[in-house]
């Protein structure tokens, strides 16, 4: 409870524009979620809680431009989803958080000019949510995430200097 308190405290600080104190919450919360995952490191619900602090420390590294910090907190939840995944290969929740990873991963390479880095993430990204859209072909958000996914890779082409790839991923978005 503590660490989703922490949580909610560093988002409601992160909105009203203090992310100074938005980052202290979430490392404190990330201090929370890892003791509570070291007691218990095969519990998957330990490990998405972990994860989400993890990715959220991340991200404010990232919108301050701490490319090094935000990598590593990127990694942590990329391996995390995947350590989830392992538990329950059929649990949609867990693979959906494979592609957030992968999508958070790319995104940060693209801003530091490492396309090939971007390519992969998002390749797992497009690979993920396109299993995640065929599983529920009703559901108009999964399509749309998956053709997010596409757009994102066909960013990642082209600045690799792929334009008949990043041509056919927009086609394919």
């Amino acid at each position: 409870r503590r660490a989703r308190a922490l949580m909610l405290v560093g988002e409601v600080r992160d909105l009203n524009g203090d992310s100074a104190a938005a980052y202290k919450a979430y490392r404190a919360a990330e201090r929370s979620t890892a003791e509570l995952l070291a007691r218990d490191p095969e519990n998957a619900d330990r490990m998405f809680d972990h994860a989400q602090s993890v990715f959220y420390v991340g991200q404010l590294a990232w919108q301050q431009r701490d490319w090094n910090s935000a990598e590593a907190h990127f990694r942590i939840y990329a391996n995390l989803a995947d350590r989830m995944l392992a538990t329950d290969p059929a649990n949609p929740k867990w693979l959906a958080e494979v592609g957030y990873a992968a999508n958070s991963l790319g995104a940060l390479y693209i801003d530091r000019r490492r396309p090939a880095e971007a390519i992969a993430s998002f390749q797992i990204y497009v690979a993920v949510t396109g299993r995640l859209a065929a599983a529920a072909p009703d559901d108009a958000d999964a399509r749309w995430e998956a053709s997010q996914a596409r757009g994102w890779l066909a960013d990642a082409r082209f600045l690799a200097g792929d334009l008949p790839g990043a041509r056919a991923e927009h086609m394919a978005e």
